[in-house]
């Protein structure tokens, strides 16, 4: 979200740039979340609904 406004050369760069200490991440849960567009602030984060969730490791969610 922070780099939507970007030039897409400068997202590419800032990319290419990240460093994440994990060659592989898994996630165990995924959700929909209902949510104001263009989100652009922490009170329109904190009024995101989630409208679905599903385990993806057989757990509950």
């Amino acid at each position: 979200m922070l780099y939507w406004n970007l030039v897409a050369a400068t997202r590419s760069e800032l990319a290419a740039s990240t460093k994440v200490p994990l060659s592989e991440v898994t996630f165990d849960a995924m959700k929909a979340v209902r949510c104001v567009s263009p989100t652009k602030s922490a009170a329109d984060v904190k009024a995101w609904h989630v409208v679905a969730a599903v385990s993806l490791s057989g757990d509950c969610v």
